[in-house]
């Protein structure tokens, strides 16, 4: 699978609080870690002539990113990472370990009996070999998953529609790069895993870009205004008590100025998406007031 392996971190975007790009990440990291260890000569991707016509024209050994006891441990180890640093609780590590989880089960489809269940060279395979159907029937299986997925996408996130057209029109286009074009020449360890890492970094990069969680940009983005209304009304009650004590000392102030009223699409504007917090205290001498 490729771009579908997106669908399950935009399902359970809707049921968890947990940046979506991280559930991206989750979602791609066997891939990930697969490619940058063929590179370092761990795991192996050739390029294989028998297969050369097909949209997967490669044989592949990955015992420790796609076997399942592996994207068990990954899949827990990358949670516990993720939860450690943006917070969610139980719930959000669920949500990551399961998107991570999901790679196995999508690969298995369409691998040619060649993911295996343990990390040990006598591991027995699994695999359907559906990535030997003809480039056009891969082409709407892969795609189609990744459709689904979007139609839910769209009706559970702020704006959600924008976002999944612009993610349908990005998903159709590096499918068919991937189904139809592939990567240059034959060379796959130094050439076309590099590539194909790229892809997966640029799909990821691009969700988080879209929600606006990397960066400032982003279409509509609830979840950046939302996490700065609270950390905002945390900074006023905290600030408030340390206001009394410096007024009676007669030193500077910080005085909240009213926020004038704005629509939402807006709103995540008003907060810094370094710190969540507002732009607009403004410090003043007592004695001006």
């Amino acid at each position: 699978m490729w771009t579908s392996h997106l669908a399950p971190a935009l399902l359970i975007s809707g049921l968890v609080n947990t940046p979506v790009y991280l559930l991206a990440l989750a979602s791609f990291i066997p891939d990930i870690l697969w490619l940058g260890l063929s590179v370092l000569g761990v795991e192996r991707i050739s390029h294989s002539e028998h297969h050369a016509e097909r949209c997967f024209p490669y044989t592949a050994s990955f015992p420790y990113s796609h076997s399942l006891v592996g994207i068990l441990a990954i899949a827990a180890g990358f949670a516990t990472l993720a939860v450690s640093r943006v917070g969610g609780g139980a719930r959000a590590w669920a949500g990551l370990a399961a998107a991570t989880v999901s790679h196995w089960v999508l690969d298995i489809l369409v691998h040619r009996n060649d993911m295996p269940l343990t990390p040990f060279a006598n591991s027995r395979t699994y695999g359907a070999g559906l990535f030997d159907l003809p480039p056009w029937m891969f082409f709407l299986l892969d795609y189609g998953i990744l459709g689904a997925a979007l139609s839910f996408y769209a009706g559970s996130r702020p704006n959600g529609v924008k976002k999944a057209g612009v993610l349908a029109v990005a998903g159709a286009a590096l499918q068919a790069v991937f189904t139809f074009v592939g990567a240059p020449g034959t060379e796959a360890r130094w050439v076309h895993a590099p590539l194909l890492m790229m892809q997966l970094a640029g799909m990821i990069w691009g969700v988080g870009m879209l929600e606006g969680e990397l960066g400032r940009g982003g279409m509509g983005n609830g979840t950046a205004a939302a996490q700065g209304r609270v950390m905002e009304g945390n900074f006023v009650r905290g600030t408030e008590r340390a206001n009394e004590k410096a007024a009676m000392r007669g030193e500077e102030v910080p005085i909240r100025q009213e926020r004038p009223v704005q629509q939402e699409e807006h709103d995540e504007k008003q907060y810094s998406s370094k710190d969540g917090l507002p732009r607009e205290y403004e410090y003043v001498r007592r004695d001006s007031l």
